[in-house]
């Protein structure tokens, strides 16, 4: 068979060469058209080939990410708004089980939701989970996200998996994505930001628009699928809010800043979040990042994710890749 992929070559090339660029031990990229699913590029890399770390197919930790569905469940449940205002204790990547009462203290830090998921603060999403949420609903809106059932794509990769215990530190631990038992692959956190850019609902990926028998005969070609919605729109205009506060003043405030000076991204606004956690070796850091482009000038979208692998040393960001993988 001679397949026809919907990987645009240029692209995917160069995301090759730049994650080759990396000084990371491994890493991994997919970008995809949030409106038709269509995989734009789909990569990996291992600075060790005979000793590999990174697949596009397999799922690892997901850290912080799993705030993105946290916050998603507690704005479409009704409970806070990204003005809602967090009183909590503690640092904002730490979680101990004294900063997760609901006790306010004359020394509590406050914080709206909108900036508690731009730094990224544990303490808060923790308070969120047990407080807010609870068990159930944790685990129904990460079945809704597609945790612990496969997507219905046509490309192989894992599960994504999420068990939510009982204890209230444990769902704490769920919901701030302070453990290294919630894992993801990088073609499930695109499809994420995919679908919250696009207003609460995305197609699967695919990635073979043709297949043809050596003498011509087309034997497969794809079909425009229908959107899953996972979020209303309301909803998904509210994380938009969020993720695009990770950018202007977040956790890529920095990687994003020279945005300004490239003057073809200055009508593209930019969503994301990122996140990192060791192994349980402390030889190895996952590191995340997932999000969106739009362009209010034409109206085009891009939903990415980079999950870079460093060892002792790091090497590039996520975020920094990130952004010079939206900046081609």
């Amino acid at each position: 068979y001679t397949l026809y992929t919907s990987l645009d070559r240029e692209y995917q090339r160069w995301v090759e060469r730049r994650l080759r660029q990396s000084m990371a031990l491994g890493g991994v990229v997919t970008a995809l058209d949030p409106r038709s699913g269509r995989i734009l590029a789909l990569a990996s890399y291992n600075k060790h080939p005979e000793e590999p770390e990174a697949f596009f197919w397999k799922a690892y930790p997901a850290a912080s990410l799993f705030k993105v569905v946290t916050a998603a469940a507690v704005l479409e449940e009704g409970v806070l708004e990204p003005t809602s205002v967090m009183a909590y204790t503690g640092r904002n990547h730490t979680l101990y089980r004294r900063d997760l009462k609901q006790k306010v203290y004359p020394w509590s830090n406050r914080v709206t939701l909108r900036k508690a998921f731009a730094l990224s603060v544990n303490p808060v999403f923790g308070k969120i989970g047990i407080h807010s949420l609870g068990r159930q609903i944790l685990r129904e809106y990460g079945a809704a996200f597609f945790f612990g059932q496969a997507l219905p794509s046509e490309v192989p990769f894992e599960t994504s998996h999420l068990q939510v215990p009982e204890d209230s530190i444990g769902i704490a631990e769920i919901a701030s994505g302070f453990n290294r038992n919630t894992v993801l692959t990088a073609l499930h956190a695109a499809w994420i930001g995919a679908l919250i850019v696009s207003d609460g609902s995305a197609p699967v990926p695919w990635l073979v628009e043709s297949a043809q028998r050596t003498h011509g005969e087309e034997v497969y070609r794809h079909q425009e699928g229908i959107p899953i919605r996972v979020l209303s729109p309301g909803t998904a205009e509210e994380m938009q809010d969020l993720m695009e506060s990770t950018i202007r003043y977040g956790t890529c405030h920095k990687s994003f800043r020279p945005r300004q000076r490239v003057r073809r991204l200055r009508s593209v606004v930019f969503g994301g979040k990122t996140g990192n956690i060791n192994n349980r070796k402390d030889t190895i850091k996952y590191d995340w990042f997932l999000g969106y482009g739009r362009d209010t000038a034409n109206g085009h979208q891009i939903a990415l994710s980079v999950m870079m692998i460093h060892g002792r040393l790091l090497g590039h960001r996520a975020n920094v890749v990130a952004f010079d993988v939206f900046n081609v």
